[in-house]
């Protein structure tokens, strides 16, 4: 406690390095552009409530981004977006006055079927186009262990960017693993962190892939033709916890819990995201176009390595502001 409350202190005298935990609130920025506030909101629908899915619904098949999209692709969706409209008012899906607006189904997962019950307090999903790093994905199983190696790829490249060791320590080539990054030599975490760490577990668990319609509007929302993606909800997860349990071989503490739908819980520290240092960790692992992860509590959502913050109150494009402060990690 006195370490804590000494640190407070010293933070904001000139000339010493100021002790950060959190962000202040100007770190954040006004986002401007409206297609960036659309596109973020869209990822991380899940965890708003249904109405909002709805309305926001409404806001994507009305932007000019999305007509633009479906005039590029000459794709005739206006039956279906006119049907789609007339469904969220009489709140189901293909009513009968929704079929005299339009009876073609095509791309019906446009405005509906893409969005969730709202119940998610973390959102984390993963897309891929049908070339990745030099593969044609041609079926779902290629796409997931194409995903697989990628994640480990993720968590080796963060490890080499602070200096430390790589290991996989279950799971390595599944889809449910564990990982851990031990200081051991290499540079301690940046002192600008007020809580810090020597070890780093990551868990990683990614859900088979899915085949993307043409007419899918999460490719008038990237700036890559998306070919497949996870499940809509929380089916790419990537989490970071630190102080990790080692047994006196010095090997990962593993526990098998049934109440995670038979995932490998593991015994753990500290939540690594509910300080800054697990912020950073998870805007680097995330910088990239193919993963994103939303968090209800945080009011975050991490993607292309940038952090996003939603507003308080509820809204159909929530998210509005964005973290300016650079990723630091080590000193």
């Amino acid at each position: 406690m006195f370490r804590l409350i000494f640190l407070a202190f010293f933070a904001f005298l000139p000339g010493c390095t100021q002790i950060i935990d959190t962000y202040h609130s100007s770190d954040y920025i006004e986002i401007n552009d409206y297609d960036t506030r659309l596109k973020m909101s869209y990822l991380s629908r899940g965890i708003q409530s249904s109405y909002d899915q709805d309305a926001l619904a409404i806001k994507l098949q009305g932007s000019e981004l999305t007509q633009n999209w479906i005039n590029n692709k000459r794709t005739s969706l206006l039956p279906v977006l006119a049907q789609a409209s007339t469904d969220i008012a009489v709140q189901q899906i293909g009513s009968s006055l929704g079929s005299t607006i339009g009876t073609s189904m095509m791309g019906a997962g446009f405005v509906l079927n893409s969005f969730m019950n709202g119940s998610f307090d973390y959102v984390g999903q993963a897309f891929l186009p049908e070339k990745f790093q030099g593969e044609k994905l041609e079926t779902a199983e290629q796409a997931h262990a194409a995903l697989i190696r990628f994640t480990e790829q993720k968590v080796r490249l963060l490890a080499e960017r602070i200096g430390w060791s790589f290991e996989c320590s279950y799971g390595c080539d599944g889809p449910t693993q564990s990982y851990v990054l031990r200081r051991g030599n290499g540079k301690p975490l940046s002192d600008r962190y007020l809580y810090t760490t020597e070890n780093v577990m990551v868990f990683a668990h990614i859900k088979p892939l899915l085949k993307v319609a043409p007419d899918d509007v999460i490719n008038a929302l990237l700036d890559f033709p998306v070919k497949w993606k996870t499940a809509p909800g929380f089916t790419y997860i990537i989490e970071f916890y630190s102080d990790p349990i080692f047994n006196k071989g010095n090997q990962l503490v593993l526990k098998f819990q049934d109440d995670l739908n038979s995932l490998v819980g593991l015994s753990r520290g500290h939540y690594f995201k509910k300080n800054r240092a697990g912020h950073d960790f998870l805007r680097a692992f995330h910088s990239t176009p193919y993963t994103f992860f939303a968090d209800k509590f945080s009011r975050a959502l991490y993607y292309d390595g940038v952090e996003y913050s939603f507003t308080v109150l509820p809204a159909a494009i929530r998210v509005n502001k964005f973290v300016s402060e650079e990723i630091y990690l080590t000193n």
